[in-house]
Parts: structure tokens; sequence; C-alpha cells
């Protein structure tokens, strides 16, 4: 058995590295994606234009796993707000999830 499923699972993880200014390393935070089919995919795109990034994001980032942590070391709980902030704090981060997401995609497609 191959173990691929027909139906696939309605969300997935992935790491993305993110930039953080002043820091030499990218810093990895893992997100819950969730699925696209190949049409899903193709639509979500083409009507990215004009929309911004918590917005669009927000159709396929469901959660972190891995995520920031406040000014005191802390978890932050994944929410709309705190992924806003975020996308806000880090000015590189919608193009870097973005990236991430769509390469999650492509290594998968590289794998089977």
């Amino acid at each position: 058995m191959s173990g691929l499923r027909l139906v696939p699972a309605t969300t997935f993880p992935a790491t993305v590295k993110l930039t953080v200014p002043g820091e030499k390393a990218k810093v990895p935070l893992t997100f819950v994606f969730a699925h696209k089919t190949k049409a899903e995919l193709q639509e979500w795109v083409r009507n990215s234009a004009n929309r911004a990034d918590p917005d669009f994001l927000g159709d396929v980032v469901r959660d972190w796993k891995v995520g920031p942590v406040d000014e005191h070391g802390k978890p932050v709980p994944f929410s709309a707000e705190a992924f806003a902030a975020l996308l806000n704090a880090y000015p590189a981060a919608g193009d870097e999830i973005y990236n991430g997401y769509m390469a999650a995609y492509r290594e998968a497609q590289a794998g089977n």
C-alpha cells in the first residue's frame, strides 16, 4: 500500500522560516494549513489581488503548532488577531508564509 489517500486530510502542518530584522538566522514557525485541491488553489491565487495578507493568508492558515511568543516568552495562542499582528510586525512574513505554503505542495509532488 502506498499510504496515499485519495481524499487528503483537510489540514497539514508545515514549517516556515520567517525573517526577523537584526537576526542572522530565520525563525521557524510551524503552521497548520488548509488543504486545497488544484482547482481551489488556482482560484485562491487568482483571487489574491488587492487582498490584505491577513485576509488572503487567513484562507489557508488555520493554526500554528509552534508559533510566536509574547514579551514574556509565553506561547501566543493562534487567533485571527494574533496572526494579523504577526504579519504587521514582520513585513516579510506574508510572502514567506505564502511561499512556504506553496512549497509544501511542490515538495509533496516531488516526493510522490
